[in-house]
């Protein structure tokens, strides 16, 4: 089974779009989302249709949150930054376009294969960031599975205890990583605003749980 893992889309349905290809060159058998299908970027509408319709797993972001109405605007920042407006022209297009009940029925938390997923952290699923060993070994301690996606943070990453000791240790998420035997917490990167990592384009995952292999991919977006 070779999953290909996207989040932090925002809205942008070029790079999902370029994803989507990529996965299948790839071999993959299945798409994953795990959050922030809409905000920031500007096409909504397009971008909800097409993860809704080539992802086997989905779940909710907190700008998912705020567009869907199950969360404030005020929780993205200051009125006039991006991801406010972004999540107001999203609202208006999702509501014109009866996107909304789908949006709103998203999970907080899914799993599927053995794989755990969230879009923050377990403790808050919606806003909680695992941008460290501390809040990756939280995590290392809560989940039911031994392998746990998560998104939010825009880059790519994964954690797990040094062996032999009860140290977490952040590996680099570059090229391949083996699985075999270890907890693990992974992040796709984001894969429509990448550039709190520096290295545009948009970052996605390949998680091979036949061979347990993890690698990290840049999309190539036309």
């Amino acid at each position: 089974m070779r999953i290909a893992v996207c989040s932090d889309v925002h809205a942008r349905f070029s790079a999902f779009g370029a994803f989507e290809h990529d996965a299948a060159a790839a071999g993959a058998d299945e798409l994953w989302c795990l959050g922030d299908i809409v905000g920031i970027g500007e096409q909504p509408v397009e971008t909800v249709r097409a993860v809704r319709d080539a992802c086997a797993l989905v779940i909710g972001g907190n700008h998912d949150a705020v567009v869907a109405g199950k969360d404030n605007v005020a929780a993205l920042g200051e009125l006039g930054s991006p991801a406010v407006m972004g999540a107001i022209t999203a609202i208006e297009a999702i509501e014109a376009s009866g996107d909304v009940p789908w949006l709103r029925s998203l999970p907080s938390t899914a799993a599927r294969h053995g794989v755990e997923c969230v879009h923050g952290s377990l403790a808050d699923p919606l806003w909680g960031y695992v941008d460290g060993p501390a809040a990756a070994g939280a995590c290392l301690e809560q989940q039911r599975e031994r392998l746990l996606l998560v998104g939010h943070t825009h880059q790519p990453a994964a954690f797990w205890r040094a062996d032999g000791t009860a140290a977490v240790v952040a590996v680099p998420a570059v090229g391949e990583v083996p699985l075999v035997s270890r907890a693990a917490v992974l992040n796709p990167g984001s894969l429509g605003c990448p550039q709190r990592d520096g290295a545009p384009p948009g970052s996605w995952l390949l998680l091979d749980l036949d061979r347990q292999r993890a690698s990290w991919h840049r999309a190539t977006v036309p």
